[in-house]
């Protein structure tokens, strides 16, 4: 379940995904919602849009202060509107995770490619939250999404989704809105999970987003956690 760092990922495009013994929930909010508990979280943000004197767009790990970070220009006009086009990632959290277990997240076209973490150990993986959301006129959408369970090297569930969780309040009275999906697999005991798919950020000409103003997050629930 490797990633090469700086190669395509090839997510999946299915109009009608088959779903693999697994359930799901995607709900809707008009205001960020606070995250749900997990062991590793993963996070694709505006960041600086590749500044290296400003936030870091790529986040990876058990909260916020212990996270390996990485860089991405997502859009190197200097001008209009801002459009990062479909840009392609992965994520993979291997059985047991800590060293040299690591976890590991590539984007394509980013500067630190993969970033790794490994000062988090973990049990069986319980869930996959998947978080688009802005806090400005702007849009956020994944697309081509694969999540793929495992236990000890062997497929279990799949979920695939041709297109979600997005959000697009360009033209919205209310700037702020966010979509949660929730993946549940099938069986108990999968040990890892990989998470393909591409994201997409969009805001209109004029609008000057914050570092957390348009985000793609991934949380990992599992049975137990330390660090």
């Amino acid at each position: 379940m490797s990633l090469l760092p700086g190669s395509p990922i090839s997510p999946i495009h299915d109009p009608n995904p088959p779903t693999l013994g697994t359930s799901s929930s995607l709900v809707n909010y008009t205001t960020i919602p606070s995250p749900p508990t997990a062991c590793i979280f993963a996070e694709m943000r505006y960041g600086s849009n590749g500044s290296t004197s400003g936030a870091a767009e790529l986040l990876l790990g058990n909260n916020g202060s212990d996270a390996s970070i990485g860089r991405i220009t997502w859009d190197g006009a200097d001008s209009g509107s801002f459009d990062s086009g479909e840009v392609a990632f992965g994520l993979v959290i291997p059985a047991g995770g800590g060293s040299p277990n690591q976890d590991s997240l590539a984007v394509f076209g980013a500067v630190t490619n993969p970033v790794n973490y490994g000062l988090a150990t973990y049990g069986t993986i319980i869930a996959v939250v998947i978080e688009a959301g802005v806090q400005i006129n702007a849009a956020v959408a994944v697309t081509g999404l694969s999540v793929q369970f495992y236990k000890a090297g062997t497929q279990t569930d799949t979920y695939n989704l041709a297109s979600g969780p997005a959000v697009d309040t360009t033209t919205a009275p209310n700037p702020v809105a966010a979509q949660v999906l929730t993946i549940t697999p099938g069986h108990s005991d999968n040990d890892s999970v990989q998470i393909l798919g591409s994201i997409q950020l969009t805001a209109p000409d004029g609008t000057f987003p914050g570092a957390d103003d348009l985000f793609v997050q991934i949380f990992i629930q599992t049975a137990s956690c330390s660090q």
